[in-house]
């Protein structure tokens, strides 16, 4: 083996060395991001059951607040059948090419002040049984 083998075979081997120490620092980037991410989906599954639960608890609520309902109703309707009143809504609407800024006026404060019956939007009034 000739002196010009050996300086080659040198150069192969430190090429080598060179790469396997930059493989090793990315092996450690890796291995560092790889536990970040598992660490951040450990926390994400914790927060996830945390959220469940929290889910589980609304729909128990809602649950009860619906049996509370529905006993409400089947009272009032009791009181209905039984003779008393019924309820009536009454749902004033402005009809649509009324701007905003009418309906936006303060209350005027002297009487004199009223704009005519003219200038002001006309509403249309509907009953509703309840």
């Amino acid at each position: 083996m000739g002196s010009e083998e050996i300086r080659k075979l040198k150069e192969v081997v430190m090429s080598i060395k060179d790469d396997t120490s930059q493989n090793t620092g990315e092996t450690r980037e890796i291995l560092n991001t790889v536990t970040h991410l598992k660490d951040t989906v450990d926390t994400a599954l914790q927060d996830l059951v945390a959220l469940k639960r929290e889910v589980s608890a609304i729909r128990e609520q809602n649950k009860s607040f619906e049996e509370r309902l529905d006993t409400l109703e089947r009272k009032d309707r009791g009181k209905n059948a039984a003779g008393t009143t019924n309820k009536v809504l009454v749902i004033n609407k402005m009809p649509s090419n009324t701007n905003e800024q009418q309906l936006a006026k303060p209350l005027p404060q002297k009487p004199e002040s009223v704009p005519a019956p003219s200038q002001q939007p006309k509403s249309q009034v509907l009953y509703l049984l309840v």
